[in-house]
């Protein structure tokens, strides 16, 4: 009797699909900020990207302490 693992074909790498989802993602903060712009005014699509890059670097903060608490 094989095993399912012993049947496999030889598995091909999963493309590299970073570079596409983050020109994505800034097309629609890009988009989002325009919309953000246009409904309530420049100060608060000010105050949006400013509180979104707070929130990114508390994040990376955090994954990088977490992670130096691991070694």
């Amino acid at each position: 009797m094989r095993s399912f693992m012993s049947e496999r074909k030889h598995i091909q790498p999963v493309e590299d699909f970073t570079d596409p989802f983050l020109v994505s993602l800034g097309v629609i903060f890009f988009f989002g900020f325009w919309v953000i712009g246009a409904v309530f005014g420049l100060l608060s699509v000010l105050l949006t990207a400013a509180g979104l890059d707070l929130i990114i670097q508390w994040g990376a903060r955090r994954r990088r302490s977490d992670h130096m608490g691991r070694r």
